[in-house]
């Protein structure tokens, strides 16, 4: 049914004829051929080069997200009452020349369950990238970027009001400051080309403070700190032009969170077997086939259902995604 509803949804756009592009080195457009290599996606996994200096990128997402199930600490996944998360998110970038780049990311999140509402921010996200290769063709250097990140924990996190049934959740109440590899290859097929990229992702948080009812569990007493947190995630991803205007993505996502203890007050009513660990290691598979449209060199559209496929201690979703891409 995913598959069907993906294909259904996004069949119309097959009937658009203009163009897009985004990124690309000078010496592929001054090359003759039927394709110039336009890309806007995909959605998930990051680009492999900066912005160049004085360009402007505008990203806006809007994510559908249905949570119904969730998977326990053996892979096994249980059902739970549907949380129902509308989520506008921005990616704002600047290029700063000397090959860097400034990265704003951020949202809101629109939340209902069982006739239970709310709408609040997320976590803010600043980053700094750096290129350290570019693409040459002929060669085996790929574009390669390193990407330094800070995230603020500005989502609703603690404090929570148990009748809303946890959609005044909006973030984890963690500092993550991250480092990433992001690098792509771009290959000619004739009059087609393809693009993989690869993400690796590293982030940690040292320490994180809760109190009273909040998203990791405890009660309106609950007041501590959460010991450090590390997270990693691996992105692989393709993109497929079939014309200049049309390009078919797919993203893989595998995400890791580490486990983490707690060091304060804890009420008797959460107490788990003895154990005071609030954060359970996680683990999670997700993939995201979309499909982009390319309407100018400047502008393109992009869609796509994101769906967990493995996971474990987490919630599992199924996300439909439309994003448009500006650059300026």
């Amino acid at each position: 049914m995913r598959f069907l509803s993906f294909f259904l949804f996004f069949i119309p756009l097959l009937f658009f004829e203009k163009g897009y592009s985004r990124n690309t080195p000078e010496d592929y457009l001054q090359e003759p051929r039927e394709f110039k290599p336009w890309f806007t996606g995909p959605i998930i996994a990051g680009s492999g080069r900066v912005l160049p200096k004085g360009l402007a990128e505008f990203q806006p997402y809007f994510n559908t997200f249905f949570f119904n199930k969730h998977y326990e600490n053996n892979w096994e996944s249980t059902s739970i009452p549907t949380l129902v998360s509308f989520n506008p998110y921005f990616y704002i970038g600047f290029g700063l020349g000397g090959n860097t780049e400034l990265v704003l990311r951020g949202g809101v999140e629109f939340n209902s369950r069982s006739h239970q509402y709310d709408a609040r921010i997320e976590n803010l996200a600043v980053s700094f990238g750096f290129q350290l290769s570019e693409d040459a063709r002929g060669t085996y250097f790929p574009d390669l970027k390193i990407s330094i990140s800070q995230e603020f924990p500005t989502g609703h996190y603690q404090h929570l009001n148990p009748k809303k049934l946890r959609t005044d959740i909006t973030g984890d109440g963690l500092y993550k400051t991250g480092i990433a590899l992001l690098t792509q290859k771009l290959y000619h097929f004739g009059k087609h080309l393809f693009r993989p990229r690869l993400n690796l992702i590293y982030r940690v948080s040292p320490r994180g403070s809760i109190a009273g009812y909040n998203v990791y569990g405890g009660g309106q007493q609950t007041k501590g700190k959460i010991n450090t947190v590390h997270f990693l995630n691996l992105v692989g991803s393709f993109e497929y032009m079939i014309t200049q205007n049309i390009v078919f993505a797919f993203d893989a996502l595998w995400e890791y969170r580490s486990k983490a203890g707690f060091s304060g007050q804890n009420p008797p009513e959460y107490q788990l077997k003895g154990q005071r660990t609030l954060v359970r290691e996680k683990q999670r598979i997700s993939v995201a086939p979309a499909l982009e449209y390319n309407f100018s060199d400047n502008i393109g559209i992009i869609g796509g259902c994101w769906f967990t496929v493995a996971g474990r201690n987490c919630p599992s979703f199924i996300n439909y995604v439309f994003s448009v891409d500006i650059i300026l």
